[in-house]
């Protein structure tokens, strides 16, 4: 099995591009921190940046939706591939986008809402009650009533 997933923030706008096919692709940077306690007791933190590769559907959300700075958690597959420079042999490892969660949405994306108008027949939604405990586990039964 071949799943990654990574919570971090991104390091840049996406980079959009289409292929020759026509096929649009996004790349973008994920910091993702690292936090642990050290020998000497202090806590250390680290940054990894992760490569991470949109297609199709995945690169039209990133166009539209991500930005700097915002935090989004990444469900993907990792991939290496290689290419040349100068004649000499370089390995790219990037993770290929399967699942985008959007933690920080733009402010731009709240939703505002409309004032009903005073003649109007809509009636506005009760208001939610608070959600209930809910048993993860049925009650046990008696011995008697037990099937086995």
């Amino acid at each position: 099995m071949n799943n990654c997933t990574f919570f971090g923030r991104l390091g840049a706008d996406p980079e959009i591009k289409n292929t020759n096919s026509g096929q649009k692709v996004a790349r973008f940077n994920l910091a993702v921190n690292r936090t642990w306690v050290g020998k000497d007791g202090q806590k250390q933190e680290s940054t990894t940046w992760m490569t991470c590769i949109a297609w199709e559907k995945l690169a039209e959300t990133a166009e539209k939706h991500l930005k700097k700075g915002q935090r989004v958690l990444v469900t993907s597959q990792y991939e290496t591939r290689s290419y040349e420079v100068n004649g000499e042999k370089r390995w790219a490892h990037e993770f290929r986008v399967t699942a985008l969660d959007i933690v920080d949405w733009p402010e731009k994306m709240e939703v505002t809402p409309v004032a009903t108008p005073p003649d109007s027949k809509l009636v506005p939604p009760a208001p939610k009650t608070t959600a209930q405990k809910v048993q993860s586990t049925p009650p046990i039964a008696d011995d008697d009533e037990l099937p086995f």
